[in-house]
């Protein structure tokens, strides 16, 4: 089961044509993230946040606002595996716009936190 909630080559295809077809940019941390958002937006829908601290190399972030979390909250589901899920995709996506970055998450709302913070 936990390798189903990792991204396939073929869906990471797709978001690299996704990419190329936007012509997006992830030359350093604030690019990166500027694309990132656009990408999670359409793959994911709207979510608010707010950037805690962006300079060249790096990007620190707040969720504050989740789709995913709040579809959990509608439906009722236990959302088990969502972190990872959610993470593995994430983390995919921003190395799929520029390999020399990742991203790691420090706190999330699906694992009981009020925000989900993250840094590329």
């Amino acid at each position: 089961m936990k390798n189903q909630q990792k991204p396939t080559a073929e869906s990471m295809k797709e978001v690299k044509n996704m990419v190329d077809s936007m012509e997006l940019k992830a030359e350093d941390a604030v690019e990166l993230f500027d694309s990132w958002e656009k990408l999670a937006r359409i793959l994911l829908g709207n979510f608010e946040y707010e950037i805690l601290k962006a300079t060249g190399e790096t990007i620190l972030f707040r969720v504050k606002t989740c789709p995913m979390v709040d579809s959990l909250e509608e439906t009722g589901s236990s959302g088990i595996n969502l972190f990872e899920c959610c993470s593995e995709n994430a983390k995919a996506i921003v190395e799929t716009l520029n390999p020399k970055y990742t991203q790691r998450f420090t706190e999330t709302m699906c694992k009981g936190g009020n925000y989900c913070e993250s840094i590329i």
